[in-house]
């Protein structure tokens, strides 16, 4: 066989197998839109849950949406929030309307911190929100100020200052600092770890340095080792 032979059957060759490998590669992109398609439709709208008289019905479907299982618009979800007479049923309606659009999400969460009657929906709405960290912007670091100092609930005023921890400001790193003398142990510590995560300021040195003196051995040990933990290894 000549040169030439040899150098257009392998021509061929390499052609055959670039025509299977483009065939074999539409197969598979079918196959994926087969299953996204099938996903979706697995997704029920659950919207008519939403306005149930039932409140297990009502529960099913936000959690649902939350493990997206099933799909609601976030107009649905939080307009459901704010007329269920239901704390639990609240809460987790604006758990569900966060996972479906954060930016239309934010606000509803915002307001429930800021004025819901029940601890456990301005707790979970806190808590919500937290998980958007610095980019849920101006409003919610001023309602997590706010909730720090002005919350009745013990719990709603340990997660504002979960979530100032991620707000670097130097107005966030005031109202922790005054969240430093708070008489609950455990606000102390938490107020200590969400100062660890600030940089470091001539005002976060002096609220850490009270609080690893503080007359709880809980408070000081935790406060030690996070500030430890964030210096790296020493040396």
């Amino acid at each position: 066989m000549s040169f030439w032979d040899r150098t257009r059957r392998f021509a061929r060759a390499r052609a055959r197998a670039r025509i299977g490998g483009l065939a074999s590669r539409a197969v598979l992109f079918a196959c994926a839109c087969a299953c996204a398609v099938a996903a979706r439709a697995a997704r029920n709208d659950v919207s008519a849950g939403l306005t149930s008289g039932r409140l297990k019905v009502r529960l099913d479907a936000a959690q649902a949406v939350i493990e997206h299982r099933g799909s609601a618009s976030p107009d649905d979800l939080v307009a459901a929030s704010r007329r269920d007479a239901n704390p639990e049923a609240r809460a987790r309606l604006l758990m569900a309307a966060y996972e479906v659009d954060i930016p239309r999400a934010i606000p509803a969460l915002i307001a429930a911190l800021r004025g819901d009657a029940s601890p456990l929906v301005r707790s979970i709405a806190a808590q919500t929100l937290a998980r958007a960290g610095g980019s849920a912007g101006a409003p919610a670091r001023q309602a997590f100020h706010d909730g720090l100092a002005q919350d009745a609930a013990l719990a709603v005023r340990r997660k504002c200052a979960a979530a100032l921890g991620f707000h670097h400001s130097p107005d966030a790193v005031k109202a922790l600092a005054a969240a430093a003398s708070d008489p609950d142990p455990e606000l102390r510590r938490g107020v200590g770890t969400a100062l660890t995560l600030h940089p470091r300021s001539a005002e976060t040195d002096r609220a850490l340095d009270a609080l690893e003196n503080d007359r709880d051995p809980s408070v000081a040990g935790r406060v030690r080792a996070r500030r430890r933990a964030a210096r790296g290894p020493s040396k």
